[in-house]
């Protein structure tokens, strides 16, 4: 008998993650979805979120009900598991993406899973449905390439060549993509939603960013399901879009979803290939002129400081504002030398002010991410990061936070003996709490007086958070809002009177009134 329906399902947010998350289409799991359509036509596979729709777990006797689980979301991730198997018991349930490549045996340990896919998982899959035999059932399923059971465990995943990963993209079908309903319930979220930045669509250029920092799971991610190791050593090759299969894409996106404001492109490092990126900026440029891109069409990526060390830089950045780019988003992750050398990010710390300034004097708004409390920083390192981003939140830049570095498996940290928090976190199925699992949370600093420190900065950050909402009288802490009230906090403690002081004629000045 073979598999013909099949369910997948996006990371679980949880009941209360429904009204707080910015939502959006889960592009591997779409990108699986026409891939295997196109391979087995009479394969019928429905992708649902469940952070905006409850699955139906009933409606079509799935064979295969597929679960793409987060760190972050796993405890909701494994109660709609258990709900699952409740009710659809004759179901195989499956488990893929990063977090479950780097812990798939504790996946077959400790949850429903009959099978898990490493790596990419479009190659697997279709071995799968080409495999499959009921008469064996799961035993039919030993020895695929990237399939880890409870029998065997997974020989080495295949990743995708070149052409294939171009042939996916191709693949891909905008207009199949309930995109509508995604920007409906960001909308819902405000009293005056911003279409530009809520009608965007995200993109995948390429297949990962070998840069190995020491806190990102995803660098390592193909590197593990290819050889099956944590050695972590580059040994993936790289694989991109061209310049024209990434304006390919821009123009079924415009014909497909013409209420497009924004694109994404969601790649770790879009800018890998400057090369690239400018090819495509020229081939935007012209299609705007013709009309096969809209002009109000604007795009954002992610990027590394470094991408610009070359002479190119200030002609690209010049070259992205023609074509339409408004934000670049920067991993900074520090503003302190020490702490950039820990994340394995040898980037001068002058070299991310001039690429800032640069940027913004193309009239390209940056958004940098900062880690304030990593497991090797000093007060010092501390002090350098948040006092350096006062003149960029000056100029209206975003500033986004990650108070301590994140305890994720797959990393460089998770090898390591370091300090952790944990949580135990209840399962819960039809309102039921039927296990209890431990789930790793935070990494903290190693020196006891950081460590000392930023706990009492988190103690006392709910009387800061009330200050701040009497002294401007709002009530919804945005993430910009949050990055203002963790550094008056840090810069209080420390004792920075003049800065701290600056910090809130900034805030008067540029947010209060939105807010």
């Amino acid at each position: 008998m073979p598999l013909t329906k099949i369910l997948f399902l996006a990371a679980y947010t949880g009941p209360e993650g429904k009204k707080m998350m910015w939502t959006g289409p889960n592009f591997g799991l779409y990108r699986m979805k026409f891939y295997l359509e196109h391979k087995f036509p009479g394969v019928v596979i429905d992708v649902v979120d469940p952070s905006i729709i409850d699955p139906d777990f009933k409606k079509l006797d799935y064979d295969i009900i597929g679960f793409s689980p987060c760190h972050e979301t796993l405890e909701h991730d494994l109660g709609l598991m258990y709900k699952a198997k409740k009710d659809a018991p004759r179901a195989l349930l499956a488990v893929g993406g990063i977090h479950a490549t780097f812990i798939h045996k504790w996946f077959l340990d400790e949850s429903p899973a009959d099978f898990v896919v490493l790596g990419e998982g479009e190659v697997p899959m279709e071995d799968i449905l080409k495999r499959y035999d009921a008469a064996k059932g799961i035993e039919s399923l030993s020895g695929i390439p990237g399939v880890s059971t409870r029998a065997v465990p997974p020989p080495k995943s295949p990743n995708l060549s070149p052409e294939e990963f171009s042939f996916c993209s191709r693949l891909m079908d905008f207009g199949r993509i309930p995109y509508l309903s995604h920007w409906e319930a960001n909308s819902a979220q405000y009293k005056n939603p911003d279409l530009v930045a809520i009608r965007t669509v995200r993109l995948f250029t390429g297949n990962y960013c070998p840069w190995n920092c020491t806190f990102c799971s995803s660098t390592n991610f193909l590197d593990f399901s290819g050889r099956g190791d944590f050695d972590f050593s580059k040994t993936t090759k790289v694989v991109t879009l061209t310049a024209q299969e990434l304006y390919d894409l821009l123009v079924k996106v415009a014909i497909s979803r013409p209420e497009t404001k924004t694109v994404i492109f969601d790649d770790d490092n879009f800018v890998m290939s400057m090369t690239r990126l400018v090819d495509m900026c020229k081939l935007i440029i012209d299609g705007k002129k013709r009309g096969e891109v809209p002009d109000d069409m604007s795009f954002i990526c992610q990027a590394r400081i470094d991408n610009f060390r070359s002479s190119m830089a200030k002609s690209t950045l010049k070259l992205m504002k023609q074509c339409g780019f408004r934000m670049i988003m920067y991993g900074v992750e520090s503003l302190a030398q020490p702490v950039l050398a820990e994340f394995y990010k040898n980037t001068p710390v002058p070299l991310i002010h001039e690429v800032l300034n640069d940027t913004m004097k193309e009239g390209i708004r940056p958004l940098f991410y900062l880690i304030l409390f990593s497991p090797g920083t000093s007060l010092q390192s501390v002090k350098e990061t948040v006092v350096g981003a006062l003149p960029y939140l000056d100029r209206e830049c975003e500033v986004t936070l990650n108070f301590y570095v994140q305890d994720l498996p797959g990393t460089h940290y998770a090898k390591m003996d370091l300090e952790r928090s944990y949580e135990e976190l209840p399962i819960i199925v039809d309102g039921e709490e039927i296990k209890k699992i431990q789930k790793s949370t935070y990494l903290y600093p190693a020196d006891p007086q950081v460590r000392a420190f930023a706990r009492r900065i988190l103690d006392q950050y709910p009387e800061y958070r009330e200050m701040f909402k009497a002294r401007f009288g709002i009530d919804h802490i945005p993430g910009r809002v949050y990055t203002f009230i963790i550094f008056y906090a840090i810069l209080e403690q420390l004792e920075c009177h003049e800065e701290k002081k600056n910090l809130m004629e900034m805030f008067e000045r540029h947010y209060a009134a939105r807010v």
